[in-house]
């Protein structure tokens, strides 16, 4: 799968730049997402430079005949989103009891425009104690992003806005669906 998907994203003009990170554990921070295009895009990268990642879905996905076994196996955790129970903890608990895990999230958290992030990546990463890797999906210029891991500190606003800034000038598929509230 490694070759297929180096030669898909040469075919299309894409790149990588950057490393990823040795660190065993991490949340992985992608964004823009704007379009569905995200998760394919997000996936071949994934394939093209072997990181095993892990990404969160509705239970009922999973339970899907004929999908949900391929779902787990790409790194599916499902989730149960009527059950009021804390994510964050669900997911620090997770982490806990992972030798190797990169969970995926996207911190708009919806493909519409938000400037106002969720900020679910940020309180799962501190609560595991694993720091947190922002990828960059930039369509204007056809790169994944890998920039340097951040590890939160105890001042949430100021990770916050630093965070943000990371993603600045990335456009996504659909220019006019990302904000990161700092333009």
């Amino acid at each position: 799968m490694r070759k297929l998907s180096q030669f898909i994203l040469k075919c299309k003009g894409w790149r990588v730049v950057g490393e990823v990170p040795t660190e065993p554990k991490m949340v992985v921070c992608f964004a823009p997402h704007t379009s569905n295009w995200d998760f394919f895009w997000g996936k071949v990268t994934a394939w093209a430079i072997d990181f095993k990642m892990s990404f969160l879905i509705k239970e009922e996905w999973v339970k899907v005949w004929g999908i949900g076994w391929w779902l787990k196996k790409q790194g599916a955790v499902a989730v149960k989103r009527s059950k009021n129970t804390s994510m964050t903890d669900k997911m620090a608990e997770l982490f806990k009891n992972s030798e190797k895990l990169n969970l995926v999230l996207s911190p708009e958290g919806t493909r519409r425009p938000v400037a106002d992030w969720k900020r679910g990546f940020y309180y799962i990463a501190k609560k595991a104690g694993v720091p947190i890797l922002p990828l960059v999906l930039d369509y204007a210029k056809k790169e994944v992003i890998i920039k340097p891991l951040i590890t939160p500190t105890d001042n949430e606003e100021q990770d916050y806005i630093q965070f943000k800034s990371i993603f600045v000038g990335a456009q996504g598929k659909y220019p006019n669906k990302f904000l990161t509230g700092l333009e």
